[in-house]
């Protein structure tokens, strides 16, 4: 429903209203596979962010290399903190970071 009045709204960038479609296909594909494997949220999210900050620095030609270099580190530590937890193992932690970044990279670039 978010995604369908920020539709309505005329004023919202077509980049927003992209990151927001893109959020809710890979949830949904997230609900999908947890129903058969366990895969990381936690880096699903934080990949989703990381590819978000690429696609917007590819399609308008921003120099943002801080804000990645931050959001790689972050994802690092997060990734690390998981697996120190025993919470998932690595192929669990590694799928949910490429799940997150990629559908969210290709949804706001296109």
């Amino acid at each position: 429903m978010g995604y369908f009045f920020l539709s309505k709204i005329e004023i919202v960038p077509a980049f927003i209203q992209a990151f927001m479609l893109a959020t809710i296909v890979t949830i949904c594909i997230a609900l999908a596979i947890t129903f058969f494997w366990k895969i990381s949220m936690h880096m699903i999210g934080i990949g989703g962010l990381t590819g978000a900050l690429l696609a917007l620095s590819l399609r308008f030609d921003l120099d943002i290399w801080i804000a990645f270099s931050c959001v790689l580190l972050i994802s690092g530590l997060l990734g690390s903190s998981r697996l120190y937890l025993k919470a998932h193992t690595p192929l669990q932690v590694h799928a949910g970071f490429a799940l997150g970044s990629s559908i969210v990279f290709f949804g706001v670039l296109v």
